[in-house]
């Protein structure tokens, strides 16, 4: 068996015939967490199911929040059949089975113990409320997770939270995705040699963090403040609640509690989600606020199936409003015009499927993805987000010399010296991907790549940023960058 990530979609951008070469006839290839998949990235997936079915390759998806729709579409893609859904559906966990010839849905066995109760609460999203919360909660220890949409919101949520001194300073952790790879992997195993099943766990503790530790890491917490986010991912972030059983927890904790941090809601009462409408579906994010209105307790995974298809589902909401319907249905067109334009933008990149003639002339498949130069159009990009820069955070010295901040050590960098295997790998793990905003991403774009990096495929389309005491000032702008070991990397614009 073989597990593929997201990355592999890139490589299969190429010509899919030499699938056979790399021996997938006959095995087996799992694919994780789909449900992260963005509408773009689906497209290309289930392309890709077809060709794996094409080479013989079989196919494992797993996923503990996928709407049925998406899982339908998945199993059509990868046989080629119209699916036949079943009369009753099995409840949540359950296993989809679909060869060339039928489709069944079974029940996977339950215990009692795999059955639980997580409170609901509601919180204000201001960060002083936040931490306000966090002081009450707290006060007879405890171990909690502040989970945001955002890296600007969980550096501030981090900064109030030390400044309030709620826990010892070495039990204070931020941790997202914008520090240096090198420090992130750092502090990946710091959180994890905390909070995993065996891992030396304070008795008060604070993680303040993004989407980073909303799968993947096996992570257990006392109690739990998320920023809302769609319905799916909630039931993600909150199965780090409570997680490790038998887990003796503190006296005022008498049951698992999932915070949530209410939108600011507007003058007619609907909510407003700021900057979060970047990250996720404003359609998305207001079916999940109105589905959990009013829910004080969720059960899970019992209520796992009709949570999710309430958010994703195209059905009406009960106990809404004429006016909230209305809301609804103009996001919701705007989704559905957002999509469509992925979907078309996916198919105009992605090959042709199995057994069309046109695969073999298909002019498209020499496209470039990493250099961020290179206008979308002419990309075989594997996601819709917009174009991102890879930036080598690089330090300099008083003296005019440089020097990479490595965990544990400094490490000494001459810009003249050849660079060999083990200096270019130094230089990636002091990368940060900048994403946004978007003067940021095109300042660094229009900056020339150094010549000898040029010559280099790990380095050829990254820039570079020469920190000076932990400061870098993009020309002719006004944002500031700032590299520092507790917030990682922020983005500033300051005026005046």
């Amino acid at each position: 068996m073989g597990t593929v990530d997201q990355a592999f979609l890139s490589v299969l951008q190429s010509r899919f015939f030499f699938l056979r070469l790399f021996g997938l006839e006959g095995k087996v290839v799992i694919f994780d967490e789909v449900h992260a998949y963005d509408t773009y990235m689906s497209v290309l997936f289930e392309n890709l199911l077809g060709w794996l079915k094409a080479v013989g390759a079989s196919v494992i998806i797993l996923s503990a929040t996928l709407p049925d729709s998406v899982r339908q579409r998945l199993a059509v893609a990868y046989s080629g059949i119209p699916f036949k859904n079943q009369v009753d559906i099995p409840p949540y966990p359950r296993v989809t089975i679909q060869s060339s010839s039928s489709v069944d849905t079974l029940p996977l066995p339950t215990s009692k113990e795999d059955s639980r109760t997580i409170g609901i609460t509601r919180l204000n999203r201001n960060p002083e409320a936040i931490v306000q919360y966090l002081r009450q909660e707290l006060a007879q220890g405890g171990c909690a997770a502040v989970i945001c949409n955002t890296v600007a919101r969980s550096q501030e949520i981090y900064q109030l939270v030390k400044e309030a001194a709620l826990v010892e300073p070495e039990n204070c952790i931020l941790f997202h995705a914008r520090f240096p790879y090198a420090w992130r992997k750092e502090l990946e195993e710091r959180v994890l040699g905390k909070f995993r099943r065996d891992g030396d766990r304070p008795g008060r503790a604070v993680v303040v963090a993004t989407q980073v530790i909303e799968q993947s890491l096996d992570l257990d917490f006392d109690l739990m403040i998320s920023d809302l986010a769609p319905a799916d991912l909630l039931i993600q972030r909150a199965g780090r609640l409570w997680r490790h059983k038998g887990r003796v927890r503190p006296p005022r904790m008498t049951q698992p509690v999932l915070a949530i941090a209410q939108p600011e809601l507007d003058d007619s009462g609907w909510p407003s989600f700021g900057p979060d409408v970047y990250v996720y579906a404003r359609h998305t994010l207001e079916r999940t606020w109105l589905t959990l209105r009013g829910v004080d307790v969720l059960s899970l995974p019992l209520e796992t199936s009709d949570l999710i298809e309430a958010v994703y589902g195209t059905g009406s909401l009960p106990g809404i409003s004429p006016e909230e319907n209305e809301r609804l249905a103009g996001s919701l067109r705007s989704l559905k015009r957002e999509d469509a334009q992925k979907t078309a933008q996916a198919r105009n990149r992605m090959i042709y499927p199995p057994g069309d003639d046109a695969f073999f002339f298909d002019g498209s498949l020499g496209l470039e993805e990493d250099d961020p130069e290179v206008h979308s159009s002419f990309k075989a990009l594997t996601r819709a987000d917009p174009p991102g820069v890879t930036v080598i955070c690089l330090n300099g010295t008083a003296d005019g010399g440089m020097y990479l901040d490595l965990p544990g050590k400094i490490v000494p960098f001459d810009d003249h010296a050849p660079l060999s295997p083990e200096t270019i790998k130094l230089l990636l793990s002091c990368a940060v991907q900048i994403n946004h905003p978007d003067q940021v991403v095109n300042w660094f774009i229009t900056q020339p790549v150094p010549q000898a990096w040029k010559k280099k495929p790990a380095l050829r389309y990254c820039r570079r940023a020469l920190f000076t005491g932990g400061c870098y000032q993009l020309g002719g702008t006004p944002h500031v960058l700032r590299l520092d070991r507790e917030l990682g990397l922020t983005i500033t614009k300051e005026v005046g």
